[in-house]
């Protein structure tokens, strides 16, 4: 987790909050106002940055499973070649072994 990850977020964040206290500038009369709107929009912005942390999180988990995926559908995919080509032999062994016997 790296701190550029989130620069954006954690600039956006700031410019929430900067924003609110230009709105309450004309509330500074009534300075219980004025911190709750500030504290409420800090907790909205930490709100969006911790979701903005899960979703990131959660591609990274996707896009592991979908390597993990992969891997095992192409190791899947070797072994059924490898079954279907020793099944293609064995048929191939029994047809000349008929052919041999009725030719006999």
């Amino acid at each position: 987790m790296d701190i550029r990850d989130y620069a954006r977020d954690i600039i956006l964040v700031i410019i929430l909050v900067v924003a609110t206290l230009a709105l309450v500038t004309r509330l500074w009369y009534d300075i219980t106002i004025a911190l709750g709107a500030i504290l409420m929009m800090l907790a909205l912005g930490g709100l969006l940055l911790s979701q903005s942390i899960r979703i990131r999180s959660l591609e990274r988990s996707i896009q592991v499973r979908d390597k993990a995926i992969r891997a095992n559908l192409e190791e899947i995919s070797a072994n059924l070649v490898q079954k279907y080509d020793a099944t293609a032999t064995h048929l191939d062994n029994v047809i000349n072994e008929f052919g041999k016997r009725i030719y006999r």
